[in-house]
């Protein structure tokens, strides 16, 4: 890996980190009081995702190497300085991460879209090789962050898919910008605060930045610009999933891209009602439970996950 800020592409083994620890539980948080047992369950397998950036999880299969020769690049867009890698060619594809990760998660999914797609895959605000920028995170502000980056890349319409914070994005773009989103797919995403598991919930409200996973705290430090904006960025996030998102079911109504909306049969960090929930509020939107997974299944289940969206997106 090189200094802080540099670019490993995706894919690439400078870009792994190993996570055994975390997945076997030294990485998890430390819960006391009334609630220990849920809380420590949802807040680990959020931080063992957090952890599991491309390769090494135990029990999760061995990512395909990605595409060669990527386009690796920066585009400055407002206060930030935004890494992104553009695979393959064709129709537009974005890919979202979730919270307190990066672009680095998408290597099961990068090397299947690329056979057939253009292939967009951004360190969002303030996560990965992306700088912090003034003020809190919103989902407002990293929504229109991706208006940019699709602008400064000449892409008019582009299908988004989104995990976790990801997927809350994509829906804030499908509702903004209509006309930018061709289909969504949505993957363990919240439309309302409300929707995150209660004992996760409780863990992230007391949480320190030494609470997360080590493993993620390292990788951070060694890709993000300021490698010392741990403590800060850890504090925006925790603000972000505390007061957002605000979508109402009548919000959802007005969803015009068609959408796939995916969770794991064993999530534990939004509530599955939440997700059935949406999933039956957007108009026409598809539903699709992926077995023996949690939160993940773009990691655990990548066979799965990846049929899907490509059983989707070719029609």
């Amino acid at each position: 890996m090189g200094r802080a800020g540099e670019a490993d592409p995706i894919g690439s083994e400078a870009a792994e980190i190993d996570v055994v620890g975390a997945v076997q539980g030294t990485g998890s948080p430390s819960v006391g009081g009334a609630g220990r047992g849920a809380a420590r369950g949802a807040a680990a397998a959020v931080m063992v995702g957090a952890a599991c950036w491309s390769l090494g999880c135990s029990g999760a299969p061995e990512a395909a190497p990605a595409p060669a020769e990527p386009e690796v690049a920066y585009a400055e867009i407002g206060d930030i300085r935004m890494y992104y890698e553009v695979h393959g060619a064709g129709e537009p594809v974005i890919l979202l991460h979730g919270g307190s990760t990066s672009a680095a998660v998408w290597s099961r999914q990068i090397p299947v879209l690329a056979e057939k797609y253009r292939v967009i895959v951004p360190d969002l605000r303030a996560h990965g090789r992306t700088n912090d920028g003034a003020g809190p995170l919103t989902y407002a502000g990293m929504t229109e962050d991706v208006v940019a980056l699709l602008d400064r890349l000449g892409v008019e319409r582009a299908h988004v898919i989104g995990w976790s914070m990801g997927g809350t994005i994509g829906l804030h773009l499908a509702l903004s910008h209509p006309d930018r989103v061709g289909k969504l797919v949505l993957l363990g995403a919240p439309y309302h605060r409300d929707g995150l598991d209660d004992g996760f919930r409780e863990w992230f409200r007391g949480a320190a930045p030494g609470d997360w996973a080590q493993e993620a705290i390292d990788f951070y430090r060694a890709n993000a610009p300021d490698p010392d904006h741990w403590d800060v960025f850890f504090g925006k996030l925790r603000d972000l999933v505390m007061t957002e998102p605000t979508l109402t079911e009548a919000d959802l109504a007005r969803v015009r891209a068609p959408t796939l909306v995916v969770y794991g049969r064993e999530e534990t960090v939004i509530q599955p009602a939440h997700i059935e929930a949406m999933a039956r509020a957007i108009p026409g939107a598809e539903l699709v439970a992926i077995d023996g997974t949690g939160h993940h299944a773009y990691m655990e289940r990548p066979d799965e996950f990846n049929a899907a969206i490509v059983e989707f997106l070719r029609r």
